[in-house]
């Protein structure tokens, strides 16, 4: 009866953990800052490892493309007019303009630097990347 108490506790604590980890690593994989990102790259060796970076910034590039979406509705709404809005600066319109460029800038960002990791991905095979890293 106890092996069974502890085998219950013990499988509920390890699905526990599991599921915290892969929780841990779905949250650190949306948090990486530009110049992790870049050293990342800089210390990658494998085919595989390249490959999860390429993923993730094709993530960072939908999630960009999404907010630029966003804004560029939000941006089409403030246009028509239909709201009066004070003549000081900085308005909503131009707020909203910038939100929508800086999101798109930063989608074609990730959108060549994706393309990048690819091209390194179909040009080299996992010894050859090795190789270019020692060089």
């Amino acid at each position: 009866m106890r092996k069974r108490a502890y085998l219950g506790c013990l499988l509920g604590s390890a699905f526990l953990l599991s599921s915290s980890l892969a929780q841990l690593h779905a949250d650190e994989q949306r948090r990486i800052s530009e110049k992790e990102l870049h050293r990342r790259v800089k210390e990658a060796h494998t085919v595989d490892q390249y490959r999860e970076l390429a993923e993730y910034c094709r993530a960072q590039e939908t999630k960009y493309h999404s907010l630029a979406q966003e804004e560029h509705h939000e941006l089409q709404r403030l246009e028509q007019g239909s709201i009066v809005w004070p003549s000081k600066p900085p308005t909503a319109i131009d707020a909203t303009e910038h939100l929508y460029q800086y999101y798109s800038l930063k989608a074609e960002e990730m959108e060549r630097f994706v393309t990048e990791l690819e091209e390194k991905l179909s040009t080299k095979n996992v010894s050859s990347i090795a190789e270019g890293k020692q060089r």
